[in-house]
């Protein structure tokens, strides 16, 4: 059970108790005073971690901020479900899915004014309640993409051969990260490995800006779905870069939140014994 299943049952007991309050402006308001909150914690961490001496002291204090964290995800998290009958609450509520079990979203979800139901984040939260699990050995979702080009891409046309598939992220991971990429891609062939990035992007224009701000031989690609694209949901990604490394057959060998050059070198050399 996900750490606020909880909450289902929150919803159905006491859906009264918030009345008037669920409004856009108070939900916003609400998440700005959550987010002043933590930015000012954050600030007062960063200047106790300068004037650490020690390594014990550092590590303590990145354990306490880490802690720190959690509790501010898991207040967004239950702010969210609180105002998820407001558009901006929702479209949170879909931001932090991946922390709320399956019945708290429905839950959520059938306590939707029509409206809301029927926009994009109210079919992809439904969308997400109705995806399977993925799971390593699991085959990873025939996602159809195109590049900046036009031309289409299906996952399934490079089955028989690995496939790096990044959700995203090559600004968040830096320099060194790309430069990996970029290594991979030149010392392996392509029977060997497959690399692609899939961009949640809305427009072709967007796509192929992203293209020309990190130039690369391997593919870069979106179906122009934006935030609430399938290939998100039934992936299960919201972090950038969210990797996926798949074997010849499609099937998950591993996913990660960041690039994790270590991981995709064993799986590479144990396969080539």
């Amino acid at each position: 059970m996900r750490r606020i299943a909880w909450i289902a049952v929150l919803l159905s007991a006491c859906g009264a108790l918030w009345g008037q309050e669920i409004t856009e402006e108070n939900f916003l308001k609400e998440e700005n005073a959550l987010a002043a909150r933590f930015e000012a914690q954050s600030e007062a961490f960063s200047g106790q971690f300068a004037a650490a001496q020690s390594q014990a002291k550092r590590d303590s204090l990145t354990a306490a901020y880490n802690a720190l964290f959690q509790q501010c995800l898991h207040a967004m998290e239950v702010l969210s479900v609180k105002y998820a009958a407001t558009p901006s609450g929702l479209q949170r509520c879909f931001a932090v899915r991946l922390g709320l079990s399956k019945d708290t979203l429905r839950a959520v979800w059938n306590r939707l004014p029509k409206e809301l139901r029927r926009s994009p984040y109210g079919r992809a939260v439904a969308l997400h309640c109705r995806a399977k699990e993925l799971r390593p050995g699991g085959k990873v979702y025939n996602l159809r993409a195109w590049n900046a080009q036009g031309r289409p891409f299906r996952l399934r046309q490079w089955r028989g051969t690995p496939v790096l598939l990044l959700y995203g992220g090559l600004g968040c991971m830096g320099a060194s990260g790309r430069e990996y990429l970029d290594a991979l891609y030149a010392k392996t062939s392509r029977e060997e490995l497959r690399i692609v990035v899939f961009w949640p992007v809305s427009s072709p224009d967007e796509l192929a800006a992203l293209a020309e701000e990190y130039p690369s031989r391997y593919l870069q690609v979106s179906d122009f779905k934006g935030d609430t694209t399938p290939v998100k949901i039934r992936c299960q990604a919201q972090a950038t870069p969210t990797c996926f490394l798949l074997d010849s057959r499609g099937r998950l060998v591993f996913k990660t939140i960041g690039l994790y050059p270590g991981k995709v070198e064993e799986y590479l050399s144990a396969k080539d014994r």
